[in-house]
């Protein structure tokens, strides 16, 4: 299990840093003009995007407009090229990049790609044709790039994620497996010892202490084992149990635990809590706005009062965004609900408020204490 967990993600690991992801990368000028790059190997057949990309800032609004990425009105694209690539002097593939190709990141910069080819492993060579002036981006040092966009990098990556799995798995099982069959061994060797060399002399022996009746060579061995003073050493024995116990958890438990997704905590509605018992004192000028959801009977639906008048639901929110813009941003709304109806009801009045960018602060009735309740 060592040997298979070892091999199988040593050679995964060799295999993907033999990979070439990314053959070109060089700085280039985007003055108008012809290109001719060195020889360059491709050594994984898949779909690989030649681009132009800059050491900028990709928010820059600027550079993403030169370079083609987005369309502005008032400043057009300065990139526009042609190219080709060829294999022993024979042109496989070539494209313009006046059809819109996608974008990539690159490094530190955002990059635009000006066509796409399919090659197998071999030598080539790229010829670039800018056709438009793109100096203005030479400052931004732009580079030309070709990198593999097929899938395959991807799937290597995954490839190389499940070895290293195998190699979480198999590793701490085979040196358990090891140490195990390690002091099996030891215990028969000292067996073996024992009876090629035994502790008592030939003949009628003294009873050993503890011990009703005479043993013979066997049972003498084996009582010997059990009483050595390291077979109560900790840690002198290994389980079995535990051994299985530790295996089911690492071919279990764990794939189980990096493949489950995070449960996400739903963050809910925050609101502010006051004491009942707490009174504000009443003060001039702006009044608070005050939010109160209350049921006449059990049949009857939950009636909406904005600062004591009754209004509907649907005049709701339009009529609580006017109160609100005669106040200062920010201000508080407080909600009171009757402790008799549902927690929903309450729910959707906040939801309202803090659609409007408001502060709920909720206020909890008072609680009846059992004395009362009898009163």
């Amino acid at each position: 299990m060592i040997f298979t967990g070892v091999v199988w993600f040593g050679g995964s690991a060799w295999w993907e840093s033999t990979r070439i992801w990314q053959p070109v990368d060089m700085p280039v000028s985007l003055s108008v003009g012809h290109l001719r790059t060195a020889q360059f190997k491709i050594n994984v057949e898949s779909t690989y995007s030649i681009g132009i990309a800059v050491e900028q800032d990709p928010d820059d609004e600027e550079t993403r407009c030169l370079l083609g990425i987005e369309k502005c009105a008032g400043n057009p694209p300065a990139l526009r090229a042609s190219w080709s690539v060829s294999r022993a002097g024979r042109v496989t593939v070539a494209g313009m990049s006046d059809a819109e190709q996608g974008t990539f990141w690159a490094g530190n910069g955002s990059g635009r790609v000006l066509g796409t080819f399919h090659s197998d492993s071999g030598r080539y060579i790229l010829e670039l044709s800018v056709l438009q002036d793109g100096s203005r981006l030479n400052v931004r040092r732009p580079y030309l790039v070709i990198f593999e966009s097929g899938g395959e990098n991807e799937r290597t990556f995954d490839a190389l994620w499940r070895a290293f799995l195998a190699l979480l798995l198999c590793f701490p099982v085979g040196i358990s497996v090891l140490i195990r069959s390690g002091i099996v061994r030891r215990g028969e060797k000292q067996d073996a010892f024992l009876k090629t060399w035994p502790l008592s002399q030939a003949g009628p022996q003294p009873p050993i202490p503890g011990v009703a009746r005479p043993l013979s060579g066997d049972e003498e061995i084996r009582h010997y084992r059990e009483t050595r003073p390291w077979s109560t050493w900790p840690f002198s024995r290994t389980s079995w149990y535990g051994l299985i116990g530790t295996n089911v958890y690492l071919v279990i438990l764990i794939p189980v635990w990096l493949l489950s997704p995070r449960p996400m905590v739903p963050r809910g509605l925050v609101v502010h809590l006051v004491k009942p018992e707490i009174a504000a004192p009443s003060t001039p000028g702006i009044q608070p706005l005050r939010v109160r959801i209350a049921r006449v009977d059990v049949h009857s639906p939950p009636k909406l009062y904005l600062d004591s008048r009754l209004v509907a639901w649907e005049d709701f929110e339009p009529l609580l965004q006017k109160e609100l813009s005669q106040r200062p941003p920010n201000w508080p709304v407080y909600v009171e609900g009757s402790p008799d109806m549902e927690w929903g009801v309450a729910v959707q009045a906040i939801d309202t408020i803090r659609g409007l960018q408001a502060q709920v602060v909720l206020l909890t009735p008072p609680r009846k204490t059992a004395a009362a309740a009898n009163r």
